[in-house]
This record gives structure tokens, C-alpha cells and sequence, in this order.
């Protein structure tokens, strides 16, 4: 962005107004809690980007509105119909994801075996199993793994946008293809995670759906949000990840950017991401590699898009149009 056209005193008022952006960020976090349902996290990232164009040409905030608002409301209506998705009459299926992580792991399931060796279960009175002892060190780590889903492509796609608007359109395109891509095969696919694959009676009674290290660091309202979100959503969207897949969409994006000696380091993001899920009885293996194919295939589809619309003209008015997309 320019700041050619802004004068000392737009400046300085730009400067206050991220002062006061950041300091209700921080309030409201602490206050309410860590913003991860979709309408506060755009609500969020539009405000400061909005702070960070005043002084600026008055293109940046038309660019914010054209850019930003069909953005998320694309990705609230997805929201909206993920939760539809389970209402079609199909499924749901235990199954098949489960047979294929038996293939892959030579008759074993990575859920239950990392929940054996990692939990301590004791039976309870009521015939329950429940994990004793405090939470660990690497529960909060999962944990923290596990929210960074719910920040990290919006953060990246902001900071895209404040420095070059083409390579968020371009993230925007393959973050929203992905998204609609997992929610037809929710639609058609409705799939069981191994925490529901327990209760139906296909895997050990031991394994649930796990995720202490939210209490260990007082992060109790992430627990209860994603909790809520989960009573009131689609409980067989497992098939595929779209926590890996997004997790290896950011590898992606950064890939091209990133000095090659450092580019293992992308790489461990979605594999940690991985061991979060696998680990929590989110998701079997076999979802997360459906989800990394999905997003290799929405960025390698876009590729060829707008390869193609590159060729149809000069590279400079293929850009506009492309632009005018979202």
C-alpha cells in the first residue's frame, strides 16, 4: 500500500486507530475469548484492515469492501450449509475411512493405538472410561495446534492483502473452492470421526474425542466454543480433513516464498496439525490425505485457470478480470 497520498496528520490518526484496534483485540480476547467462529474473525480482520487504509487513496477501501465482504460471506453461507449437509438422508458411513486406515497401518487404527500409549484411563462407576491425571505438556501443545485452524488462514489471507491484493484473490479462490470441494463430499459422503465410531461400536470404548489441553492453560471458553459449534453442526463432516487441508494450503501458498532452507519448517504445520486430529479422535489418517489431495487439487485447478486466463489477453487486463472475481 502507498502512503504517498497520506499527509502527517492521517498518519498519525492511522496510527491511533490501530492503537485502539489492537487494544480492543486484546480485551475482547481476554474478556470473551479467542475469536474463532468465522463472523468474529472477519469482523476482526475488516476492521483492521480498514484502520490500516485511512490516509490511504481511496482505491484500498474499495478494494476492502470488494475484496473482503463477498469473501466472507461466501465462507458464512459454507458455514450455513456444512451444518445442512447432514440432513440429505445419506449415511452416515464408519466404515469405509476405517477399513483404509487398517489397510494403511497394517491393521491398525493410529487413533486407538496413540490413545492407548499416550492416555491413562480409568473406568468410571457409570461404565465410562475418563483420562486421570492432569493434562500434559503435549495435550497443550495439540491444543494450540488444534485453534491455530480457526485464525491462521485469515491471518495469512489479511497479510496478503495488505501487501499485494493479487496473491490474496488468489488464496481467497482456492480457500473458498476448498472449502465448497469438502462440502460436497459431506453432502454425498457423510462420514463418521473414530470419537463416533466409538460410541456406534466400532472402535475400543477408551477412544473419544479428547482435547484437555485447552484446560491446562485456562482456555476453557475455546473448549466450550468449539464444544458448541460441534453440537450444532454437522457431526459427520470427517470425510475429508479440511483442518489438514487448509493447514497444507498455507504450506502452499508460503511455499514459493519461503527461502528453501526453511520451507521443512511448512511442512511440519499440517503434520502437526495431523497428530492433533489423529491424536484428539477428530479424524482417521485416511482424512487428512483426502484433505491435502483436495487442496493440492484446488490450487493445481487454479493454476491452470488462470493460466488460461492470462493467454486469452494481456497479462496486465487478465489480472483485472481476475480481480473482479470476488
Amino acid at each position: 500500500m502507498n502512503e504517498a497520498r497520506a499527509g502527517p496528520d492521517w498518519v498519525a490518526v492511522r496510527r491511533v486507530a490501530l492503537g485502539v484496534y489492537f487494544g480492543v483485540l486484546v480485551w475482547s480476547t481476554f474478556a470473551i475469548g479467542v475469536p474463532i467462529a468465522h463472523d468474529r474473525i472477519f469482523l476482526f480482520t475488516f476492521a483492521g484492515l480498514a484502520c490500516a487504509c485511512i490516509g490511504r487513496t481511496w482505491r484500498s477501501a474499495w478494494h476492502l469492501l470488494i475484496d473482503w465482504v463477498p469473501f466472507a460471506l461466501v465462507i458464512i453461507g459454507y458455514d450455513y450449509s456444512r451444518g445442512w449437509a447432514d440432513s440429505v438422508g445419506f449415511g452416515p458411513y464408519y466404515s469405509p475411512q476405517l477399513d483404509v486406515d487398517r489397510m494403511l497401518f497394517f491393521g491398525n487404527v493410529p487413533t486407538v493405538w496413540l490413545q492407548d500409549h499416550l492416555y491413562q484411563f480409568a473406568l468410571t462407576r457409570s461404565g465410562h472410561y475418563t483420562i486421570s491425571g492432569e493434562p500434559k505438556l503435549w495435550e497443550v501443545m495439540l491444543a494450540v495446534v488444534y485453534v491455530t485452524h480457526y485464525l491462521f488462514s485469515f491471518i495469512l489471507a489479511g497479510i496478503l492483502w495488505a501487501k499485494e491484493r493479487r496473491r490474496f484473490q488468489a488464496f481467497a479462490r482456492r480457500f473458498v473452492t476448498l472449502s465448497y470441494m469438502g462440502f460436497v463430499t459431506y453432502v454425498v459422503f457423510p462420514a463418521a470421526p473414530p470419537w463416533l465410531a466409538a460410541q456406534h461400536g466400532d472402535l475400543p470404548g477408551f477412544v473419544g474425542r479428547y482435547g484437555r489441553g485447552f484446560d491446562r492453560v485456562g482456555l476453557h471458553s475455546i473448549r466450550d466454543l468449539i464444544d458448541k459449534g460441534a453440537a450444532t453442526s454437522n457431526l459427520t463432516a470427517a470425510v475429508p480433513s479440511l483442518h489438514f487441508g487448509f493447514a497444507t494450503l498455507i504450506a502452499i501458498t508460503l511455499w514459493d516464498t519461503w527461502p528453501r532452507w526453511s520451507r521443512p519448517f511448512l511442512v511440519v504445520y499440517p503434520l502437526l496439525m495431523g497428530l492433533s486430529l489423529v491424536t484428539t479422535g477428530e479424524h482417521y489418517v485416511s482424512d487428512l490425505l483426502l484433505g491435502g489431495a483436495y487442496a493440492f487439487i484446488a490450487h493445481i485447478a487454479w493454476n491452470h485457470i488462470e493460466g488460461w486466463w492470462q493467454e486469452r489477453g494481456t497479462p496486465a487486463a487478465a489480472d483485472r478480470e481476475l480481480s473482479q472475481q470476488f
